[in-house]
C-alpha cells in the first residue's frame, strides 16, 4: 500500500507529521481549492465561537437538572469540533455545531426561560450539492449589479437555488444570473416603500438625512416619489437627466447634467486628496464618498446635500495652514 504523505508540508521539529497548507489540497483537487480550504476554517471558527457564546448565555439562564444535561452536549458537540478538526470534515462539523444549537434550544424549554436563541443556519441546508464544498458560502456578500448580494439572505433565508445564479455547463460556478433576473424578483412590488427596504442610502440621501443633514432634496418636499421617475410601463428602470423634462420646462435637463459633472469633480477631487490623507477618519471618508458615488445619481437625487456633504470632505482633506481650524463631522 502507498502511503501519502504531500497533505502535511512543515515539519514539526523531528515529528514525521507534517502541518497542512491550504494550498495542500490543490495537488488533488486542483488550483483554487486552497480558497474553499480557508473558507472552511473561517466559517468553522465563528460559529464555534458563536455556539460558545450562546452556551455561557444559556447556562446562566438555566438551573433546571434535565437542562444542564442538554447544555452538556452542546458542549460537547464544541469539543468534538475543535478536537476534531472541522476542515477533516466540514459538512458534518456543520452538522453537530448546529446539533448544539438544537440542545440549546430544548435545555430553554425544558427550563421554561424566555430566550431568543440568534437563528443558525446550518450550512448543510443549502439546497443543493454544492453546500459538500462551499460550507461557509453564508459569510460571503458580493458587491453586483451596484448593491451587494447576501448569501445569507437569499440561499438561506429564501431556499434560493444556487443553480438560480451559477451554472458549471461551462465552468464551475460561472455566474449566470443577469440583472434583468434579479429585478424581475426584486422589482415585483413597485412602491415606494418597496423601494426604500433596499435602497437605504439613496434614501436617506433624497429624504435629507444622509450625514444627519436633514435637507431633504425639494423633488421629495415636493412630494415626488422614487417610483415617479424609475417605473415607466411598469418596469424600473435606470433614467437619464431627459426624465427631469417630463414636468419640468426645456433646459432643465441641461441643468442636471450639470449638477452631475460638478458632482462627479467632486468626488474624483476627493479621491484624489484622499491618497496623502493620513488620518484615522480615512476609512470612514472614503466610505462616504462611496455611498455617495453609488447612491446619489451623481448628485441628481439631493445636488445640495451632495455638494455639501463633498465640499466638507475636500477641505478636511486639504492641507491646511498650522493652528487653523478644520471643519468636522
Amino acid at each position: 500500500m502507498r502511503v501519502v504523505t504531500f497533505f502535511h508540508e512543515e515539519l514539526i521539529g523531528k515529528a514525521k507529521v507534517k502541518v497542512a497548507k491550504p494550498q495542500s489540497c490543490e495537488v488533488c483537487h486542483g488550483k483554487g481549492y486552497a480558497k474553499l480550504l480557508v473558507l472552511w476554517e473561517e466559517s468553522a471558527d465563528k460559529k464555534i465561537e458563536g455556539l460558545k457564546r450562546q452556551i455561557q448565555i444559556v447556562d446562566s439562564l438555566v438551573d433546571v437538572p434535565s437542562a444542564k444535561t442538554l447544555i452538556e452536549k452542546a458542549k460537547s458537540s464544541v469539543l468534538i469540533v475543535e478536537s476534531g478538526k472541522a476542515v477533516h470534515n466540514i459538512t458534518y462539523s456543520d452538522q453537530i455545531i448546529s446539533k448544539g444549537y438544537e440542545y440549546l434550544a430544548e435545555a430553554l424549554k425544558i427550563a421554561k426561560v424566555n430566550y431568543n436563541l440568534p437563528k443558525f443556519f446550518a450550512s448543510s441546508k443549502v439546497p443543493s450539492e454544492c453546500a459538500n464544498c462551499h460550507t461557509g458560502i453564508e459569510n460571503i456578500s458580493k458587491a453586483i449589479y451596484g448593491t451587494v448580494f447576501s448569501h445569507a439572505k437569499h440561499v438561506q433565508e429564501n431556499g434560493l437555488k444556487c443553480n438560480t445564479c451559477h451554472s458549471n455547463a461551462r465552468k464551475h460556478g460561472e455566474l449566470v444570473l443577469t440583472k434583468d433576473k434579479c429585478n424581475s424578483c426584486h422589482h415585483q412590488k413597485q412602491t415606494a416603500q418597496d423601494c426604500k427596504s433596499c435602497h437605504k442610502i439613496s434614501t436617506e440621501i433624497y429624504y435629507g438625512t444622509f450625514m444627519s443633514k436633514m435637507s431633504p432634496d425639494v423633488m421629495n418636499q415636493a412630494g415626488i416619489e422614487c417610483v415617479d421617475c424609475h417605473v415607466v410601463n411598469a418596469k424600473v428602470i435606470k433614467p437619464d437627466e431627459t426624465i427631469c423634462l417630463n414636468c419640468h420646462d426645456s433646459g432643465y435637463d441641461k441643468m442636471a447634467l450639470e449638477w452631475k459633472n460638478e458632482v462627479r469633480k467632486l468626488i474624483s477631487e476627493v479621491k484624489r486628496l484622499s491618497q496623502n490623507y493620513e488620518g484615522k477618519d480615512r476609512s470612514e471618508i472614503l466610505g462616504i464618498v462611496s455611498g455617495i458615488e453609488k447612491w446619489s445619481a451623481s448628485g441628481i437625487h439631493n445636488y445640495n446635500l451632495v455638494t455639501e456633504v463633498l465640499r466638507d470632505i475636500k477641505r478636511r482633506l486639504t492641507p491646511q495652514p498650522i493652528g487653523e481650524n478644520l471643519k468636522t463631522y
